[in-house]
């Protein structure tokens, strides 16, 4: 069967610093995004006999933001001629704050993109449309995200490569509201006046090429609060995490998955056996770039 796949790599909120609460009801914030080797696979192929276009993803029931992504593609002319259908392989935890949707809903796009053959700098409008996360994914790597998500300044490949690392993630079996994470953050009224000092402290950080410690304290989330409020264990979780020898350790986005920094994958690795031993979920994953999603050919990467 002819078609294309992309890779849809999950991402960690290195760092989240959050703005108070804007006109539009969203929040500026200030975010270090990084992709990780967690992923979901998404593929396209054209339905000729079908009326529409189509999604199927076993592991979401209901909307899906990969369907909206094909019918706002489609609407505004991005996407022409016969149905396409996607096809979602879910690893990336759902409701975890690793942007699993966003991940899958960006696939669609770069895929949407090579099949109409024009450049995926003209979907970032529609990327933003489509949810503050799904920018900064439309070309996976590091990121220093700003607005409310839509300005998003993409690092170079070489300025975070001095920190070794490699994280361990830890799901929960239930996922976490991010409107409910939201509504805690502004009932404890979060929202710092602050947010120009931390995108040039971050800017200052990053262009000294951090080191694993350095790259580490810069991890920080200042929906925490929020979220353990919500959701008490996953304090036990960092703790853990901290004691098994993190550099850093922090929840990522508006939770509930927690990540731990380590130095190499090994000693990640060790970790992540541990915590499985004491019934977490954990998995080991590290830093990927553009490349690990790039699209290709179904046919060739079934081969």
């Amino acid at each position: 069967m002819n078609g294309l796949t992309s890779k849809a790599p999950g991402k960690l909120n290195l760092c989240l610093f959050l703005g108070p609460t804007r006109a539009d009801g969203l929040h500026d914030l200030v975010s270090l995004f990084e992709s990780v080797s967690l992923h979901d696979t998404v593929t396209l192929v054209r339905r000729p006999d079908a009326a529409t276009d189509s999604v199927l993803c076993e592991r979401v029931a209901g909307e899906n933001l990969a369907l909206t992504a094909l019918e706002m593609a489609r609407s505004s002319g991005l996407l022409r001629g016969e149905p396409v259908e996607l096809t979602i392989e879910k690893r990336i935890p759902v409701a975890a704050g690793m942007g699993g949707g966003s991940a899958d809903a960006a696939a669609a796009l770069r895929l949407i993109a090579s099949d109409q053959g024009v450049a995926i700098d003209g979907f970032e409008s529609l990327a933003f449309e489509l949810g503050a996360d799904v920018p900064s994914q439309l070309t996976p790597g590091a990121s220093l995200v700003t607005g409310a998500g839509e300005r998003v300044e993409r690092l170079v490949d070489d300025q975070l490569a001095g920190a070794s690392r490699a994280y361990v993630i830890v799901a929960q079996a239930t996922g976490l509201s991010t409107a409910d994470v939201f509504r805690a953050a502004d009932a404890d009224s979060l929202g710092r006046s602050d947010l120009t000092t931390k995108i040039d402290q971050l800017r200052a950080a990053i262009e000294t090429h951090p080191n694993t410690s350095e790259l580490s304290s810069l991890v920080e989330n200042d929906l925490t609060g929020a979220i353990v409020g919500l959701r008490p264990e996953l304090s036990t979780v960092i703790e853990a995490l901290v004691d098994a020898g993190a550099t850093a350790a922090a929840i990522t986005g508006s939770g509930p998955t927690c990540f731990g920094v380590f130095g190499d994958r090994p000693t990640a690795e060790r970790v992540a056996q541990s915590m499985i031993g004491e019934g977490h979920i954990a998995l080991v994953a590290e830093p990927v770039g553009a490349e690990f999603a790039a699209v290709s050919d179904l046919q060739a990467a079934n081969r």
